[in-house]
């Protein structure tokens, strides 16, 4: 099962819920140095706990400052219970502009959250696969921005699935977005499964994408041996304040 849930908090870093950090938390919180970059840092965080608290029965009467969202090394995000015992499901966080997106699974999960905006082609170029630029460059224009960002969102969620985020080259990542895609299925609701595979693991991996507004949401995941059955998604909504 992944639980996720998209969030746009009615409040940012001047004024945010009260006392819903951790004590090492509101210690890191002081090191950030931008306004912008500690409202994303708390809203990340915000969301990971609210998840937690409803998704997990056995954590749902835990106070909220009692889960930490610590760091790997490398980045990744992973939750702590009562500042020392690490809770066994994976977590990911990605945030943009002034939503936050979580994901939360007992499988490797990664999600990412991106606005549909004009990329230009030197980024594509750098980032993109030769058949990722083909597929763009072939592709109708009006559907042009939202493959792009389609392409690097999915890229950077099977990353963090895996592990490593940007510390690992994105065309080791391939995406091959759905032929034929029209505006009307795009702006279908709910997940849509989309082909991705990645000479860096030798599992399968699940991947998903929607629009929300004007943001491409995606989702990977990567099933344990032991998984028998199809992974579920189950969303879970929070209330903004």
């Amino acid at each position: 099962m992944i639980f996720w849930t998209l969030t746009q908090p009615a409040w940012d870093e001047a004024n945010p819920p009260h006392d819903f950090l951790s004590s090492e938390e509101k210690i890191r919180l002081s090191e950030l140095r931008f306004k912008k970059r500690r409202t994303d840092w708390l809203r990340g965080r915000w969301a990971a706990k609210k998840l937690l608290l409803q998704a997990d029965p056995g954590c749902s009467t835990l106070p909220i400052q009692a889960v930490q969202v610590a760091n790997e090394p490398e980045g990744a995000p992973y939750l702590l219970i009562g500042g020392s015992k690490r809770y066994p499901g994976i977590l990911s966080i990605s945030h943009c502009g002034s939503y936050a997106l979580c994901a939360l699974s007992d499988s490797k999960v990664g999600c990412d959250l991106e606005h549909i905006e004009h990329r230009p082609d030197i980024f594509i170029e750098d980032f993109f696969t030769r058949a990722e630029v083909q597929c763009v460059r072939e592709s109708p224009e009006v559907l042009r921005s939202i493959l792009v960002n389609l392409v690097w969102s999915m890229k950077e969620a099977v990353l963090k699935s895996i592990g490593k985020g940007l510390h690992m080259d994105t065309r080791m990542v391939q995406v091959d977005p759905p032929q034929g895609l029209t505006i009307k299925q795009v702006k279908k609701s709910g997940w849509k499964p989309v082909t991705v595979h990645s000479p860096a693991i030798d599992q399968p991996i699940n991947a998903w994408w929607q629009l929300r507004f004007d943001y491409v949401l995606t989702l990977a995941a990567i099933p344990g041996t032991q998984q028998r059955t199809a992974l579920k998604i189950k969303e879970i909504k929070l209330s903004p304040d």
